[in-house]
Order: structure tokens, then C-alpha cells, then sequence
């Protein structure tokens, strides 16, 4: 990574760049024998074993790699506004050349009313400020290869053990969120407040395919979309002002789930 900063009188500047390679390789071998003439530890090695039907050996590999780019910007003027803007991009090696990339971008601000001229004299405020933000996620949480289509052989014959999808691309989360901030008293009370929406799309999620299709696993489709939202409010009182210090804090929450989109072939979500 790479950062960059700049002061120049009450603004603060800041910007970071950077890029990430993760590549991951898994492989096994494995092999067995039984029926051995010779029951002492001397004589047990594979070529020593039973019949031919007493040969069994297995192997498998697999591989998965994630590159990704990413910066972010932030801006602060005398501790009173504040503004962060960010991208990531990412290309996953578990989507078609075609889908490998997402783009997640997200930007907050806050604004410090406290800090404002025309709150000098409102004392008993200690901490005003009002927030918001938006911003998206990606996950490509699945198994590897499961946009092509899988092959097993059946005697002579190769048959479909598991169709692939080609579309198949980044299951992403956006969240936006507006809030407030308020201290009391020193701060020795506070109160938070939220409101937020949380919007799922391209759920990634199993297909399994009609019975006529033949015996064939499920494939992983872009499902649906879900929105979460709801409200957050919290209080707390601190008093550590004596020999005897003490914490009272509580919350409360709702939540509103809603599925307004769903693949035709999955009943529902759970």
C-alpha cells in the first residue's frame, strides 16, 4: 500500500492505494491396500497388498486466486466535516473470465454540528453530530469451478454430473446509513441513533434441477435479492466522576425483512 497525507491550514487531506494477490492451492493423494500375505509391519508396504480389487488410489487438486486494487480518499476540515470516498476492485478466479470482476465503492460524511459557532453557548451539549453513509460489499464465497459444467464417467460413457453456469457473478451488499450522534452532560450521557438499509443482491445460492433433467448436483445460481431495514437506538449514562464509578447503557432495534426478487426455481430463502 501506499498513503499519501496533506495538511494545508484547517484542512486535512489523506489518500491510500494499494493492491492485494491471494492464490490458494490444495492438492491430495491418498492410496490403500488389504489382504496382505504377511501380517508384519516389515511386508506392508502398497505393492505387497491384495488382488486387484483390493487397489484402491485417489488424487485431487484444486486452485482459486483473488486480485484485487483498492483506494480510499479522506477529507477533514477542523475536526467539524468529514468526507471518505473508497473503491475496491476484485477479479475472482471462481467466476467465468467474463464475470471475474466486481466494483464495490462506498462514500460517508459526517458533519459536526457541536463544533459549530452557534453551539458556544448551548454548554449542556457536549457532542452533536449527524452521519451518513453508503457503500457496497462483494462475496464470492462458493466452491471453486462451479460456473462449468462437470463430467463422470459411467462404464464408456462421460455423463453430465453437474451443469455450469456461465453468468454466474459477485453476490453484492449495499448499506446505506444515516445516523446521529449526541453527548450530554460532558458526555456523560450519549444517545445513538440509526436508520439502515441493507440490500443483498445476486444471492449466491444451489439450483437443483428437475428430476427429468437426469441425476445431476445443483448448481449455483445468482438467486434473488433481500432487503433488511430498520431503525437502532441506544443510550448510555457514564459516571466516573467519584470513588464509585458506574455504566447503564441500553437498546433498542427493528427489522424489516423483505424478498422481492426470487429465482423461479427456488421455493424460498431461509
Amino acid at each position: 500500500t501506499l498513503q499519501y497525507t496533506k495538511r494545508i491550514t484547517d484542512h486535512n487531506f489523506s489518500i491510500l492505494g494499494g493492491t492485494e494477490y491471494i492464490q490458494n492451492r490444495a492438492s491430495s493423494l491418498g492410496a490403500s491396500r488389504a489382504r496382505f500375505e504377511y501380517t508384519q509391519p516389515t511386508f506392508q508396504y502398497m505393492d505387497f497388498g491384495g488382488t486387484a480389487k483390493d487397489l484402491w488410489n485417489s488424487g485431487t487438486a484444486s486452485e482459486w486466486a483473488l486480485f484485487s486494487l483498492f483506494g480510499s480518499a479522506n477529507y477533514n476540515y477542523r475536526n467539524k466535516y468529514f468526507v471518505t470516498a473508497s473503491l475496491r476492485a476484485d477479479a475472482s478466479s471462481r467466476f467465468s473470465p467474463e464475470n471475474q470482476w466486481g466494483y464495490f465503492p462506498s462514500v460517508s460524511a459526517g458533519w459536526r454540528i457541536s463544533q459549530e459557532s452557534f453551539m458556544d453557548n448551548v454548554s449542556w451539549i457536549s457532542d452533536l453530530k449527524l452521519r451518513a453513509s453508503t457503500g457496497t460489499l462483494g462475496n464470492q464465497e462458493i466452491d471453486n469451478y462451479t460456473y462449468l459444467t462437470l463430467l463422470r464417467k459411467n462404464g464408456e460413457q462421460y455423463l453430465i454430473s453437474r451443469y455450469g453456469n456461465p453468468d454466474l457473478k459477485w453476490e453484492s451488499t449495499r448499506q446505506d446509513n444515516i445516523g446521529l450522534d449526541l453527548g450530554l452532560l460532558k458526555n456523560k450521557l450519549t444517545f445513538t441513533f440509526d436508520y439502515f438499509k441493507k440490500t443483498t443482491s445476486d444471492i449466491l445460492l444451489p439450483r437443483s434441477l428437475p428430476a427429468l433433467v437426469g441425476n445431476v448436483s445443483a448448481t449455483m445460481v445468482n438467486a434473488g435479492t433481500v432487503i433488511n431495514k430498520g431503525f437502532e437506538a441506544s443510550v448510555s449514562y457514564d459516571n466516573t466522576s467519584r470513588d464509585f464509578t458506574y455504566g447503564i447503557s441500553a437498546n433498542i432495534a427493528t427489522l424489516k425483512n423483505e424478498v422481492i426478487k426470487l429465482h423461479p426455481n427456488l421455493p424460498n430463502l431461509t
